[in-house]
């Protein structure tokens, strides 16, 4: 190492970047999985910063011991090393999984390289296999590093292949924004942890994650600012972005529609059964939505309160009355498996873009209209059969 107070230097701003993203998401936050998978990478990759900043200061040192305490740091940092793009791996997957609704991977099996190489570490005390510490007490690689350098590799390139493999074959402009901004986390890390193993010697791979952490930060930062809080569906003011943007740029061959949703009595649910109930109803109601208008490619949006939106394009408006249909069935499906003493209705009211329309809000006022027309309908037809 030509530069030791450099190479202590970067260490040191990477622990302050992920020791202060790490205070971040704390308390109630890490109730989100997604953010208690982040927070365990945080927490690696301090450590793995920490380990690299004790070897630095240690190697070639002749104090009684020295020599010992570098074997055991070494080990330390390669078992690290590996437990980082391990929990990369997890938190991307996590992340891939919710957006494309796919099953997540078997995790007993996607350990064992991991429990495999942390072990290769611990024996290199011995065998040096993986490094070894020569009489002056200098770190060297040993014949098969490369086994750590694979694992390390695979559970990153891995990840990144099936995010984007799933990017590509997304329906949804909005999905494959995500899974492609997904991908790009990745790609620090990747650069960081395959430069490491060509320039041994320099703080790569630490400066590679650090990289992708900011990156991932700066995402659930403008994920704050886009999506609902409650249900994780598009909150309105990205819904305002998405349809002015549809506005200006139409597909001449297919016509845009506009779905508004309104949960019937929402109001005494929450009366009767209380607003935490209230909040599993909406939540419920969106994980429907996601569900069936995934399928149709729909981009979808809590309005705010009790109301959805569903924007989408389609051939004719008969795909517009199946979606209707598709939702309404599937609502009816999650009330038979529900648990709960009271069922979700909704209304559902539609409209089709009018190149008439000046701003979005008249759009949108249209899709309102029909809606509230046919709750008034279903309340008549309620109210006869009394």
């Amino acid at each position: 190492m030509n530069a030791p107070y450099l190479y202590l230097e970067i260490n040191i701003i990477c622990i302050l970047v992920l020791g202060y993203l790490l205070t971040k998401y704390r308390d109630a936050q890490v109730l989100r999985y997604d953010l208690l998978l982040f927070r365990r990478f945080l927490a690696a990759g301090v450590l793995l910063c920490l380990s690299d900043v004790v070897w630095i200061t240690i190697d070639g040192a002749t104090f009684t011991g020295a020599r010992e305490l570098n074997w055991l740091i070494n080990s330390l940092y390669y078992a690290l090393c590996s437990i980082c793009t391990f929990c990369w791996y997890i938190f991307a997957e996590h992340e891939l999984c919710s957006e494309t609704r796919r099953p997540s991977g078997n995790k007993r099996l996607l350990i064992v390289p991991l429990v495999l190489v942390i072990v290769i570490d611990l024996v290199s005390w011995h065998t040096g296999w993986i490094f070894s510490v020569d009489a002056a007490n200098r770190w060297q690689r040993g014949p098969y590093y490369f086994i750590q350098v694979i694992v390390n590799c695979a559970y990153i390139l891995l990840i990144t292949f099936q995010t984007w493999r799933e990017a590509l074959a997304a329906k949804l402009y909005v999905t494959r924004r995500k899974l492609r901004s997904l991908t790009s986390f990745a790609v620090p890390a990747s650069i960081g942890v395959i430069l490491s193993q060509v320039f041994a010697g320099y703080t790569l791979t630490e400066v590679g994650l650090t990289l992708s952490a900011l990156l991932v930060y700066l995402n659930l930062q403008e994920q704050r600012v886009s999506l609902d809080g409650l249900t994780r569906l598009n909150n309105r003011s990205e819904f305002q972005c998405v349809l002015e943007g549809k506005m200006n740029f139409l597909n001449p061959d297919k016509p845009l529609y506009l779905l508004v949703l309104d949960i019937n009595k929402f109001k005494k649910i929450n009366d009767e059964y209380g607003h935490i109930e209230g909040d599993q109803a909406l939540k419920r109601m969106a994980q429907v939505l996601r569900e069936v208008g995934d399928a149709y490619g729909c981009f979808i949006a809590r309005f705010g309160g009790d109301e959805f939106l569903l924007l989408c394009e389609a051939d004719e408006e008969q795909q517009i009355l199946d979606l209707c249909a598709d939702i309404r069935s599937a609502l009816a499906a999650s009330n038979v498996h529900s648990g709960v003493p009271y069922d979700l209705k909704m209304s559902i009211g539609y409209a089709v873009y009018d190149p008439a329309f000046k701003t979005p809000e008249e759009f949108v006022a249209q899709a309102d209209a029909h809606m509230y027309e046919q709750k008034r309908k279903m309340q008549s037809a309620t109210e006869n059969r009394k």
